[in-house]
């Protein structure tokens, strides 16, 4: 009896979970999920959402637009699509963050779009958020930048998927 009641009502909580994420409209043609509603922040100039989900786990997703840098879309898909630039790009997301290290990489093209995946080590005491997996995507002039930050000792894999799968192009 105790197994069909865990089978009857695990995908009920399953479900309830998933149905509290908020979808934001970041610009016009974005959006994305957060576990809760995000504060907006501007980081040098670049629009910021955060959601803080517990003391181990939060995430954050950034716009940075190409074209208040003198970049269209195509200038944006012939530079970012050079291995140097993946290099630099990694080099300068690194030199943010002292003490941090890549733990994996990826350039790839994910529903025919340009992204850069990394996984970092941010060099902080296992009492503290210390990873970050951080996905950029390039839509058009824009980068669209997600990290979830976690504890690498309580990993959120469910939460982490979740928020990177809720990533829509409209």
């Amino acid at each position: 009896m105790k197994k069909i009641f865990v089978l009857f009502f695990l995908p009920l909580v399953a479900f309830t979970v998933v149905s509290d994420w908020k979808t934001v409209n970041i610009d016009s043609r974005v959006s994305i999920a957060f576990p809760n509603d995000p504060v907006v922040q501007d980081n040098g100039g670049n629009p910021t959402w955060q959601a803080i989900i517990n003391d181990h786990t939060m995430c954050m997703a950034m716009i940075i637009d190409f074209e208040k840098l003198g970049l269209d879309s195509a200038g944006v898909a012939t530079e970012m699509a050079k291995d140097e630039q993946f290099a630099s790009f990694r080099d300068g997301m690194l030199g943010k963050m002292p003490g941090a290290s890549v733990i994996n990489e990826k350039k790839r093209i994910v529903s025919g779009r340009l992204t850069y995946d990394f996984i970092v080590d941010m060099g902080r005491d296992a009492n503290s958020i210390n990873k970050m997996y951080n996905r950029n995507i390039f839509v058009g002039s824009k980068l669209y930048s997600l990290s979830f930050l976690e504890k690498q000792s309580q990993p959120e894999k469910d939460l982490r998927e979740t928020f990177f799968a809720s990533f829509k192009v409209n």
